[in-house]
């Protein structure tokens, strides 16, 4: 069809284009597609055919003269265009295609994404995560026919309902101007009052309205106040920061920055000390970039990432302070900004003191407790929604290793033999019920090497051996990664956790050192083959897992001679992130069933 005679008939001949159309559509087809730039083709030929029947020339002539279809009236004709100007590409192809199959084509979907670049969508949250999730409806102007300024305030809060007016309010803008109007000079009188401390039926929990809240914890007189990001609206800190002395705005910070990051972690904002802070709670780097985020819409206040993860509250308090007053003129006081020891920052809410272990849900009468290590660039925080979704049977300790999350200060592990050694004496206390261990990726690595580390110097074996993500010891491993910064920008493609900061300089900066030391660390390993475990051994894959391959997984097999289990879940790399209720089904599965 494109050989030098269809060029040549091309210029030299006329277009009979209008004649093929009609032809087309006599013979009985009803859809039609252009492959182009843009729709111009369609356009004429929609054009041609609805003139058709009015037309007296020869092309409505041959239309008589062909055999109409059968069946009765035809369906009318359809359109499409492959892309169109000012349109994104791949959108118009994927309606045009999914008009296709709405039309009854036969579509390979699966062939349709196997090169597309795939990207995580924002689902609501898993109960364990003890956030809320807010679908935000889309805004519609039509709704509102009476402009809040001309409301009647008192009949509209006496009598509406206060979901609908508050939704309403934000929707048109004017949210801010009616709460600085109530609160200037709303008749407590003229609505029906709240009882002081008492809840009231309607509450709006969502942190994005910004509402003030009263001494009493109530908007003005009389309105139920809304649940806010650590119980107070972000310009209503600032005002009380405002007109408080130094004392009086250090105690408030402080307040404030436990009452925010209990929110943010589930706990009460009573549960949480002053010598506590969000690091030594537990804190992942994602959680502590929530946190400084809320700290500058809330105070205006940048606090340094690192600092998050190490300072209790009164020493973010008295850093927050000291910069409020810098930036205001105001006095600072006389607080001191000094780190805790690295001795002093160990901590496992609510109970147990560890400096290697982190039991987030102490459980004295469960049957066996689990032992869990993190992947390269991890701490122990990655565990701790396991803690209170894992059976009542099963009490998780979660390791922490030094240079990371609470214990940031200390120097990060470089003898892997030393190591092994520690981790056995710290586990060596909990032998008395029987324990099992689940590493992930390098923390697969490091469970292996403990797991024999314990046959050798205590001449016992865990309950079970777990193993998410990580090759068998003496698999060959060629190098698929130029170096471990090629690993690395494969990891954060990936959704890795620890690696996954790219928006905050400081976080990333911190994350690479990490990843680093633990990939050295990894490095200096040596596996030396002796006689197999007897322990059962499980091991876990993700289907899409680009950097251990199912047969690397299947090498652990020779390391026991106990049963083995391989399973592979849906996700890449880090499927106990991305599928972590299923992960934890076949956790509990695995270890109440052996």
């Amino acid at each position: 069809m494109t050989d030098p005679r269809y060029w040549r008939n091309q210029l030299r001949n006329t277009v009979r284009f209008a004649d093929g159309v009609t032809t087309l559509y006599a013979q009985g087809c009803d859809l039609m597609i252009e492959i182009g730039p843009k729709p111009t083709l369609v356009g004429m030929a929609r054009q041609i055919l609805d003139q058709m029947p009015r037309a007296e020339h020869s092309t409505a002539a041959m239309l008589q003269a062909l055999p109409q279809p059968t069946g009765g009236s035809r369906k009318p004709i359809v359109m499409l265009t492959s892309l169109r100007q000012g349109y994104p590409d791949g959108a118009q192809m994927l309606e045009s295609l999914g008009e296709l199959y709405r039309q009854g084509a036969t579509v390979t979907w699966p062939s349709l994404a196997q090169s597309a670049t795939r990207r995580k969508v924002t689902l609501p949250t898993y109960p364990f995560q003890r956030q809320r999730y807010w679908h935000d409806a889309p805004t519609s102007r039509a709704r509102r026919t009476t402009p809040p300024d001309a409301l009647d305030l008192r009949t509209l809060v006496a009598d509406a309902d206060i979901d609908q007016l508050t939704q309403l309010l934000v929707a048109t803008g004017k949210l801010p101007k009616v709460i600085k109007r109530l609160a200037a000079g709303y008749d407590a009188t003229a609505a029906p009052t709240v009882t002081s401390g008492a809840p009231s039926e309607k509450v709006v929990t969502t942190s994005a309205h910004p509402y003030t809240n009263g001494a009493n914890g109530h908007v003005a007189a009389g309105l139920p106040t809304p649940i806010v990001a650590g119980g107070m609206a972000p310009h209503n800190i600032r005002q009380q920061l405002a007109t408080a002395d130094a004392a009086a705005r250090q105690n408030l910070l402080r307040t404030w920055l436990q009452s925010t990051t209990a929110q943010m972690l589930g706990y009460q904002a009573e549960q949480l000390t002053a010598d506590l802070g969000p690091g030594l709670l537990g804190m992942d780097s994602l959680l502590v970039l929530e946190l400084r985020s809320r700290i500058e819409n809330a105070i205006v206040i940048t606090v340094p990432a690192p600092l998050l993860l190490t300072a209790s509250f009164t020493q973010l308090a008295a850093f927050v302070n000291e910069q409020w007053a810098a930036d205001t003129g105001a006095d600072a006081g006389a607080a001191e900004m000094q780190l805790l020891p690295a001795d002093a920052l160990q901590y496992s809410p609510p109970a147990t003191r560890h400096p290697w272990l982190r039991i987030y849900a102490p459980r004295p009468t469960a049957q066996l407790r689990l032992f869990t290590l993190p992947f390269a660039g991890g701490g122990a925080s990655l565990y701790r929604p396991w803690a209170t979704l894992l059976p009542e049977t099963i009490e998780l300790c979660a390791i922490q290793l030094p240079g990371r999350e609470d214990r940031l200060a200390e120097p990060l592990p470089a003898d892997y033999a030393a190591l092994v050694a520690t981790l056995v004496d710290a586990l060596t206390p909990y032998l008395d019920k029987p324990l099992a261990l689940y590493g992930h990726s390098l923390g697969g690595q490091l469970a292996y090497a403990v797991t024999q580390a314990l046959r050798i110097v205590q001449r016992v074996e865990p309950h079970h051996l777990l193993i998410g993500a990580a090759a068998a010891p003496q698999w060959e491993r060629g190098q698929p990664y130029a170096s471990r910064w090629e690993l690395f920008a494969a990891l954060e493609g990936q959704g890795g956790g620890a690696t996954n900061v790219q928006t905050d300089p400081e976080l990333s900066a911190l994350a690479r050192s990490l990843f680093d030391a633990d990939m050295t660390l990894s490095k200096s390993y040596q596996y030396q083959a002796g006689p197999p475990l007897t322990c059962p051994v499980t091991i876990f894959g993700g289907l899409d897992d680009s950097i251990c391959n199912v047969e690397a997984l299947r090498g652990w097999q020779t390391e026991t001679t106990g049963p083995f289990a391989l399973h592979m879940l849906p996700g890449n790399h880090f499927f106990l992130q991305q599928e972590t209720m299923a992960l934890l089904a076949k956790i509990s599965e695995t270890l109440l069933t052996v």
